[in-house]
């Protein structure tokens, strides 16, 4: 993610663009302040969706389910439903990463404007009046701050593995649960590679971070 330092030069860079007028400095920051709260909804959203789709599988997975109706089409086998559930949680959880990073880089770039503008302190409860909504991730909470990094760090990787972590495991458990179901091998097969295409693009997001500062 975004660091302080480049968080600072970027902040640097648009202050001295802004010059005297806080029309534009202020328009910016709202800019960046709202743009962060609709993305911390989007993730919300997408992480709320990701647990809706485990359910779903296991509701398609249970001996009692034999036939459901969908856009009036009578379903008796769900082994292509099903197969395609792990797809839409990998591609979700990439559209989830690339969420958090526009929240991390946004509170990041809002906490070096307002420092360098104003100097000061980097304290949590003065930007917490800014955006008053909590981070998706606990760790989101400490960035671009001195204080309570630790403990943002230590809460944050409970997150991490509550959102992140615990729908990659159970795409795996997804996969054996089809095999042993007897879903034709070629339907999964193609349900693993395109998870596979998208978790090979979601763990490159996760950990390489390295983008421009400035948002659009």
């Amino acid at each position: 993610m975004a660091d302080e330092e480049g968080a600072s030069a970027a902040a640097r860079q648009l202050i001295a663009a802004f010059g005297d007028d806080r029309d534009a400095y202020n328009n910016y920051m709202n800019h960046l302040i709202d743009g962060y709260r609709e993305e911390r909804k989007d993730a919300s959203r997408a992480i709320l969706f990701i647990f809706l789709a485990i359910f779903l599988f296991e509701v398609l997975s249970s001996k009692g389910v034999k036939e459901a109706e969908v856009f009036a089409i009578k379903l008796s086998d769900f082994g292509l439903v099903r197969a395609a559930i792990p797809v839409v949680i990998s591609a979700s959880l990439l559209k989830l990463i690339s969420t958090i990073n526009e929240l991390d880089l946004k509170r990041r770039l809002v906490v070096a404007l307002a420092y360098e503008r104003f100097g000061g302190s980097r304290t949590i409860d003065f930007y917490d009046v800014l955006m008053p909504e909590p981070g998706l991730v606990t760790i989101l909470r400490s960035a671009g701050f001195q204080k309570r990094r630790k403990l943002g760090i230590v809460f944050g990787y409970g997150e991490v593995v509550s959102a992140v972590f615990i729908p990659v495991a159970f795409i795996v458990y997804a996969y054996w649960r089809l095999f042993d179901a007897g879903t034709p091998v070629p339907i999964v097969l193609l349900s693993i590679a395109l998870s596979l295409a998208l978790m090979s693009a979601f763990f490159v997001s996760f950990f390489d971070f390295d983008k421009d500062i400035l948002p659009d």
